[in-house]
């Protein structure tokens, strides 16, 4: 089972350094770092942790560059991951394990911020408020979007 962890960034130059690090230590996971524009060395950061960076032409916004990530990963999985976030190996072995029983399962891990434990997927949070989301977010689909929250 392979997973890609797809990391947008802009303007990450003080973070993307310790984000990819953690990933360097966790076996098999293919990284795929997505650049936003940004004006600092978060890219040549990036490039220097060895990691290919696709460098888009102005700031698209998180969803549009999660999207360009996942199209150029190849692997079962996709991870997607803020440049400020740090991936542990315990969160990986979960990751596989639930996937391993459940390979079409959507996983929204739990996180700390700022030494406090955050619950990742909120309740009342599903397949369809996901979906309801995404296409909220592209506005392309306002009817169906309507459906799956009633």
């Amino acid at each position: 089972m392979t997973i890609a962890v797809v990391i947008v960034s802009y303007e990450s130059a003080a973070v993307i350094g310790t984000c990819l690090a953690a990933l360097a230590g966790i076996p098999d996971l293919e990284v795929v770092v997505v650049d936003n524009a940004s004006s600092d060395a978060t890219a040549t950061i990036a490039a220097g942790a060895g990691k290919p960076v696709t460098r888009l032409d102005r700031n698209r916004g998180f969803a549009a560059g999660a999207n360009v990530g996942a199209r150029l990963a190849r692997a079962d999985h996709l991870c997607f991951l803020n440049p400020d976030c740090v991936l542990t190996p315990a969160a990986v072995d979960a990751a596989r394990a639930a996937w391993r029983t459940r390979p079409a399962a959507v996983l929204v891990p739990d996180f700390a911020q700022h030494g406090t434990r955050v619950v990742g997927r909120q309740p009342g949070y599903s397949r369809g408020r996901l979906l309801a989301d995404l296409l909220e977010t592209r506005q392309a689909f306002p009817r169906l979007r309507a459906r799956l929250l009633a």
